[in-house]
């Protein structure tokens, strides 16, 4: 069976309401907040906040990977199908 994943932002649910398929929401997908950068471009922070720009630009990697492992737990401990690529 289908199972259409989504954030538990709000917009993210009121989307898929339109699909016809059973939902699992879930929190690992909803944004990373981005504190006082929050609606900025990069080009944005990096003008107005260089050194914050540099911090998370050297960061990004640890930042990332710990997402895919929080996302990597949700799915284990979610007792939901992981689907598998098709081949």
């Amino acid at each position: 069976m289908l199972t259409v994943w989504t954030s538990t932002l709000v917009r993210a649910i009121a989307t898929s309401q339109y699909i016809p398929k059973r939902k699992l929401h879930l929190r690992v997908l909803d944004e990373i907040d981005a504190g006082t950068c929050t609606g900025m471009t990069y080009d944005e922070i990096a003008e107005k906040m260089p050194e914050e720009y540099a911090a998370r630009a050297a960061d990004k990697l640890v930042r990332e990977s710990l997402r895919v492992f929080l996302f990597a737990l949700c799915l284990i401990f979610s007792n939901s199908e992981i689907p598998l690529p098709a081949r």
